[in-house]
């Protein structure tokens, strides 16, 4: 059995609002004493994966400046303090695309990067959004809102972040486990019976 390690002692060398840098000392099940074992504080976050009664997905481009490039991702956002990430989910789609309202399906939960990372990032399926407004942008973001059809969407796979296309992985396993009709055209096999809970955006 894979036991846990314990920590003995712990100390902080940044913190700011966006993230934490606490280096560990722990202690491991041989006994001996690892120090330090450097863990990054961070907060969770949204992927919304959020298709149009056109059965188009919204896409943003943005650039992205530790790669340093503009790259092309599904939203998503950071889960501010005190709130549910479907409300930063339904939040982030209409700031950054102007879109809302439809059915939103919570599909899945995932660790960033469990081996440095404390955050998880949740997978929202958002469908028969529809455009509501303009977006509206923080000072510091630049954002193109494109759409794709769902076809050229999988078949050209654009998303580039590890973490968007685990989302759309658990989208399309999450959809082929259902006989919703409102998924059925996503062309995925329907293997059960189960029917998916609904939520209706209330905005």
């Amino acid at each position: 059995m894979v036991k846990r390690w314990k920590t003995v002692a712990s100390r902080y060398s940044y913190k700011d609002k966006w993230l934490t840098v606490r280096s560990d000392a722990v202690l491991l099940p041989n006994s001996r004493i690892l120090d330090p074992y450097h863990v990054i504080e961070s907060p969770d976050w949204v992927n919304i994966v959020a298709v149009t009664a056109n059965k188009t997905v919204l896409l943003v481009e943005q650039y992205r400046h530790p790669i340093g490039r503009v790259q092309v991702e599904i939203p998503g956002g950071i889960v501010d303090r005190g709130e549910l990430p479907v409300e930063t989910a339904r939040r982030e789609l209409l700031e950054e695309t102007g879109y809302g309202n439809g059915y939103w399906f919570e599909v899945g939960m995932l660790n960033s990067m469990a081996a440095r990372f404390t955050s998880q990032f949740y997978t929202f399926l958002a469908v028969d959004v529809e455009q509501l407004t303009n977006p509206k942008l923080d000072d510091s973001e630049e954002i193109a809102v494109t759409e794709l059809s769902w076809t050229r969407f999988i078949e050209e796979m654009p998303l580039l972040d590890g973490h968007q296309v685990a989302s759309l992985m658990l989208v399309e396993m999450y959809a082929a486990r259902s006989n919703n009709p409102m998924l059925s055209w996503m062309g995925l096999e329907n293997k059960h019976k189960e029917p998916l809970d609904r939520h209706r955006n209330a905005e």
